[in-house]
C-alpha cells in the first residue's frame, strides 16, 4: 500500500508561524518592529523570478490572487474585456472558468474541442468568433497544453488581434510547449493554489501578465481599485477611479506559496513520468490517451484517455466501480468517468439551459441586455439559447473518455499496474 502525501512539512509551519507571530496579517503594513517583511510580496517576487528563470525572453508581471476562480475574474476585469461582449469557453472544464465570465457581464460561447485531446483548437475557436467576441479563454484540461501559438496565428490572419487571450492553466503548473511555461503564451495567465492542485496554499492563485499596463490594470480590478502600487491620483489606477474587488492573496497563503514554490519541480516531474507511462501502456492495449501537441511538456493534474466506441453511463460507472476496488485503496488513485458532471458538456448544466444567471424569475440576463443595446441589429431577448447548442465532438469525447486521479506520490510502476487493472476490467466488460 503506497504511503500517504507528505507535501507539506516543516518549511510551511515555519513561514505560517513566522507570519501569525507577526501579529498583523495586512501584507502592506511592513516594514515595521512587529513586521521585518510582507510574505504575500515576497512570494509575488518569487512566482516572477520562477516563469523569468524558466522563460526568460517572456518574463511575465505577477498579480496575486484568493483563487483560481478569482484569477480568472481579475484577468477579464484588467484585460478590460468589455461587458455585453462575449467570451469563448471550452464545453469540458470547471465551472470555475465560466463563472468569472457570467459574474463579469461577458456571455459564455461554446468552442467545440478536437476529438482526441479534449482540447478546443484553432478552427473550433475560429468557427465561433463573431464581431462580439472579446476574449477566449483557453483551458489546458489535466495540464495538457492547448495549442495558444495557433490561435494567435489565426487571430492574427483575420485581423482580431483585439481578441485577448486568457490561459486557464488550474491544471497545468509546470507545463510546457516548446520549452516555454503554460500561462505566459497568451496576455493572461491564470492559476489555482487550491488544496488539490500540483502545490498548494489551501486556496490561492495568481495571474501572469505580459505588459507592465495590464499588471496595473489587474492589480487594481484585484483590490478594491485601491492604488496599492503608488501609481499616484492621477493616474488611471488612482484610488476608486474604477470598479474592483477583493480578491487578493494573504499573507498565510503567501507564507505557503513560499515554501511550497521550490517543490513544484520535483511534483511536475513525477506527474509527468506517471502519466507518460499511463499513456503509453494504455495505447498498447488499443485505448487512445489524450493527445499532446509536439514540444508539450504535459504534468497530468489528472489522466485522461477514450475508448473507440461510446457507452451508456451504467456500463462505464460499473466499469469504474470494479476498477477501484483493485487500485483505490491499494495505490491511493481515484478512477472516474469522463471530466464533467453526469458526462454532460456543461452547456448542458441547469445553469445554462435555464439561463438561471441574475437570480430572477423573468429570464432577464444583464449581460444580454447590455449585448442588445450594443448590437441591436443582431441580439435580440433570449438571442443566447443555450438549449440550441452543439458540441459533437465534445458530446461524444464524455461519452467515450475515463478520468484517473494521482498526485506526486505516484510512480511509473504504479502506472504500469494501474493499466493492467483498466486493461483486465474493460476486457470482462467488453469495454474497446
Amino acid at each position: 500500500m503506497i504511503k500517504g502525501r507528505s507535501r507539506f512539512g516543516s518549511e510551511e509551519a515555519d513561514l505560517v508561524t513566522q507570519a501569525l507571530n507577526s501579529q498583523d496579517l495586512w501584507p502592506y503594513s511592513y516594514p515595521s518592529t512587529t513586521r521585518p517583511r510582507s510574505f504575500m510580496i515576497e512570494a509575488n517576487r518569487a512566482v516572477e523570478e520562477y516563469f523569468g528563470s524558466t522563460s526568460p525572453d517572456t518574463a511575465p508581471f505577477i498579480v496575486p490572487t484568493s483563487s483560481g476562480t478569482a484569477s480568472i475574474h481579475v484577468a477579464l476585469g484588467g484585460l478590460q474585456v468589455a461587458a455585453g461582449s462575449e467570451v469563448i469557453v471550452p464545453p469540458m472544464t470547471d465551472m470555475g472558468t465560466i463563472s468569472p465570465v457570467i459574474v463579469n457581464n461577458n456571455i459564455p460561447v461554446f468552442a467545440d474541442v478536437d476529438p482526441a485531446s479534449g482540447l478546443i483548437t484553432p478552427q473550433t475557436v475560429r468557427d465561433v468568433i463573431t464581431p462580439r467576441t472579446g476574449a477566449v479563454i483557453a483551458v489546458h484540461l489535466t495540464g495538457t497544453p492547448v495549442d495558444i501559438p495557433g490561435i494567435r496565428t489565426m487571430l492574427t490572419d483575420i485581423g482580431r488581434t483585439d481578441i485577448m487571450i486568457i490561459e486557464d492553466v488550474a491544471q497545468g503548473l509546470g507545463a510546457t510547449l516548446n520549452g516555454q511555461p503554460l500561462g505566459t503564451l497568451g496576455d493572461a495567465g491564470c492559476f489555482s493554489l487550491n488544496s488539490q492542485k500540483h502545490i498548494s496554499v489551501g486556496e490561492g492563485g495568481f495571474v501572469l501578465l505580459q505588459t507592465e499596463v495590464n499588471r496595473l490594470r489587474c492589480h487594481s480590478f484585484s483590490d478594491k481599485h485601491r492604488d496599492r502600487l503608488g501609481q499616484g491620483s492621477d493616474t488611471e489606477h488612482g484610488k476608486y477611479k474604477g470598479v474592483g474587488l477583493s480578491l487578493r492573496m494573504s499573507e498565510i497563503q503567501g507564507a505557503m506559496l513560499l515554501a511550497q514554490l521550490p517543490k513544484l519541480e520535483d511534483f511536475a516531474a513525477s506527474r509527468n513520468a506517471f502519466g507518460v507511462e499511463l499513456d503509453r501502456r494504455l495505447a498498447q492495449a488499443g485505448l487512445t490517451p489524450q493527445t499532446h501537441l509536439p514540444g508539450a511538456y504535459p504534468t497530468f493534474f489528472f489522466h485522461m484517455f477514450a475508448t473507440k466506441n461510446e457507452y451508456d453511463r451504467a456500463t462505464r460507472v460499473a466499469a469504474v466501480r470494479a476498477i477501484n476496488q483493485i487500485v483505490a485503496s491499494d495505490l491511493g488513485v481515484r478512477f472516474s468517468t469522463s471530466y464533467s458532471y453526469k458526462d454532460q458538456p456543461m452547456y448542458k448544466y441547469d445553469v445554462f439551459t435555464n439561463r438561471n444567471f441574475s437570480h430572477n424569475t423573468q429570464g432577464i440576463w444583464p449581460a444580454e441586455l447590455v449585448a442588445q443595446t450594443l448590437y441591436p441589429n443582431d441580439v435580440t431577448n433570449g438571442f443566447y439559447d443555450y438549449t440550441q447548442v452543439s458540441c459533437p465532438n465534445a458530446e461524444s469525447y464524455l461519452k467515450r473518455s475515463f478520468s484517473l486521479y494521482f498526485d506526486e506520490r505516484h510512480q511509473p510502476a504504479h502506472a504500469t499496474r494501474v493499466a493492467d487493472a483498466i486493461i483486465d476490467v474493460f476486457n470482462k466488460h467488453n469495454i474497446t
